[in-house]
């Protein structure tokens, strides 16, 4: 579930399915994926991209660039996007779909984009197993703000084309539009048509609502509040598959059309009616010219004639029909043998799955995988005298299995165990492995781990008698963590800070986690942090020592602080005023452990003589640590300043 355009965050939500026969039941605690770089997730759709078998996420922002793609990591049990793909394309997007629009097996990508840009992308699907890639866009001019966006065959010419609802924000026009595909896959395009409905168009989806073999369009109106359905009237064209180069006397070859459950077909030779029914092929038997005719509609006008198509008389002698064997079922892993009995004078073309060819009368193809599965054809031929034959190859592709945890981190506490699981699959056995060594007794598709080591699980398909072991899944089981600390002091003063230093010891395999708690609200995460209090108390200070992914698996240790505050020194004088070199004696009142007296004169003790006035200053240090300050000023006396004066008068001596 993608959020709603009015949301600012980028979260999708995952429910995961857990439904019985018979009885539908979701997860109602969904699974949240955050898509980081996204501002908010709109459109969306969930498919395989890359072929691994796991549907993939595909999601828009609302009005905005790029598309996100999210690769499924799950496992069984485990639902996991570990990884976000983002797919840089200029835009205001709104919703996408997906097909596969120049059919390489792969889907593709299509997303309208509004807010007066008016385009619609296209994005071809380049991935690769196990690797998503959409290097390209193709832009389409988009009706007035394409909004709504769907896939199907319109026209019926076996190629996907894109339709899309249209808002129509500044009322140009009111329309559904289609993107008709031109179908050539190597330089793909698309010729843009235009439905006029006299309503503004917004979401819409495409299906054969009538059963007659041709997709309709239904869509919710802007300026109608209701829901419109288009049906699909456009007249069937039949298209004769893959003729036949040549036939040959004595043999009998179909033709087939591309089919329509609503048509009736009227198969011609050189002209003349030789069949017509509902079934979309012919049996012929002699050369000539052929063509079929479909109606696909009461009305005279959607009556539409084939290309007609010349089958010439083959030369050489017909082979006999070939009866081709091959060792199958198959595990993966092993090799393919076909063969058929050899034909004097035939040449042998064989074609299959995975892109096989071969000239051989009885080829071969080693360490085969499921991709090689299917069916493999022979065409036998003597001149230009052809018969063709098939068999089917299955492939138990035994590299599916795997093994999921009941811990994600795979991560136990001595004492505690976890549970490994191989998805199980019917016509199979299971032997789990410790190392390199079979654990006894131990073949259900779930075991139970208490001890360290690395695990494994054979896995044999008992219809074919072969064998493959899954990766391997380390699983730890982990030492308790002792959680040990010593401070710099039991003892401190307000706004004094305190080293903590963490003596723990634990598990050096494990994610170590540290949560202190100074008990005065305040915590800490760092492995020896600092600390200072604002206000005295005695404080329970916890430092709890923990495992990331490992439950169960902690241990906290306790130490008493004691904060005080500190002693206010106060300093006294014997004289307060004095002249230089006078003497006077500063005193501390309290009770300390050290001093350290800075001003005129410098001293260690709890008095100072001083004889000059000036500024004293005492920094005081108590036994718990605590440390205060204290100043005195003492004065200078003021200086009598004398004045002599002499009358000028003459005196005797004596």
């Amino acid at each position: 579930v993608s959020n709603s355009l009015t949301s600012t965050t980028s979260t999708v939500y995952i429910f995961m399915n857990q439904s019985a026969a018979g009885a539908l039941s979701f997860n109602t605690t969904p699974t949240k994926v955050v898509v980081t770089g996204a501002g908010t997730t709109y459109g969306m759709d969930a498919q395989d991209l890359d072929g691994d078998l796991k549907p993939d996420i595909i999601l828009n922002q609302f009005n905005a660039s790029d598309i996100f793609i999210l690769k499924n990591g799950s496992s069984v049990g485990q639902i996991s996007f570990p990884t976000i793909i983002k797919v840089p394309l200029t835009g205001s997007l709104n919703h996408l779909t997906t097909a596969d629009f120049n059919e390489d097996g792969k889907l593709d990508i299509a997303v309208t984009s509004s807010a007066n840009d008016n385009k619609v992308f296209v994005l071809l699907n380049q991935s690769v197993s196990g690797t998503i890639s959409f290097p390209s866009s193709i832009t389409l001019t988009g009706g007035d703000w394409p909004w709504g966006i769907d896939a199907s065959d319109i026209d019926g010419d076996q190629d996907v084309d894109i339709i899309t609802g249209n808002i129509n924000n500044n009322n140009v026009a009111n329309e559904i539009v289609v993107y008709r595909n031109n179908g050539n896959n190597t330089s793909l395009s698309f010729t843009r048509q235009s439905i006029q409905k006299g309503k503004r168009s917004r979401n819409l989806k495409v299906g054969d609502l009538d059963g007659d073999g041709k997709p309709d369009i239904a869509y919710t109106t802007v300026t109608s509040n209701s829901v419109d359905i288009l049906r699909n009237k456009n007249c069937f064209t039949p298209v004769i598959i893959a003729p036949p180069a040549t036939i040959c006397a004595g043999q009998t070859i179909r033709i087939k059309s591309i089919s329509n459950v609503a048509a009736t077909f009227d198969w011609k030779k050189n002209g003349t009616s030789v069949k017509n029914g509902i079934e979309p092929f012919l049996d012929i038997t002699s050369p000539g010219d052929y063509s079929v005719t479909a109606t696909s509609e009461a009305s005279p006008s959607c009556i539409v004639s084939s290309s007609s198509i010349t089958v010439p008389l083959g030369t050489g002698t017909l082979p006999p029909n070939p009866v081709l064997s091959a060792n199958t079922p198959l595990c993966s892993g092993q090799t393919l043998n076909l063969s058929v009995p050899a034909v004097s004078g035939a040449t042998y073309q064989w074609t299959g799955p995975n892109s096989f060819t071969s000239i051989l009368q009885s080829p071969g193809k080693a360490s085969i995988t499921d991709d090689d599965a299917g069916f493999y054809i022979l065409k036998l031929s003597d001149g230009t005298c052809t018969v063709e034959a098939t068999i089917k190859v299955d492939v138990a592709n035994l590299a599916n299995f795997f093994i999921s945890s009941s811990v994600a981190s795979n991560a136990v506490c001595q004492g505690s165990s976890l549970n490994l699981i191989v998805n199980a699959s019917s016509g199979h056995t299971y032997q789990w492995i410790k190392g390199v060594t079979d654990i006894s007794g131990q073949t259900s598709p779930t075991l139970l781990v208490s001890q360290d080591g690395v695990y494994k699980v054979r896995v044999t398909n008992t219809a074919l008698n072969c064998s493959v072991e899954t990766a391997a899944t380390t699983v730890s089981v982990l030492t308790m963590p002792v959680s040990a600390f010593t401070p710099s002091t039991n003892s401190t003063c307000v706004n004094q800070s305190i080293a903590f230093t963490n003596q723990s010891t634990f598990d050096s395999r494990a994610t170590v986690a540290y949560a202190w708690d100074f008990g005065d609200g305040t915590n800490s995460t760092l492995q020896s942090p600092t600390k200072s209090y604002a206000t005295p108390a005695t404080r329970n200070v916890q430092l709890n020592v923990s495992y990331t992914g490992v439950t169960g698996c902690s241990n906290v240790s306790t130490k008493s602080i004691a904060v005080a505050t500190a002693q206010t020194p106060v300093i006294t004088a014997t004289v307060n005023t004095i002249c230089a070199g006078e003497p006077s004696l500063l005193s501390v009142t309290g009770t300390f452990s050290a001093y350290a007296w800075t001003g005129p004169s410098t001293g260690a003790s709890s008095t100072l003589n001083i004889t000059q006035p000036g500024t004293y200053i005492v920094n005081t240090t108590e036994t718990n640590g605590c440390t205060a300050t204290a100043q005195i000023t003492i004065g200078a006396k003021a200086f009598v300043t004398l004045s002599v004066t002499a009358d000028g008068k003459p005196v005797a001596s004596g």
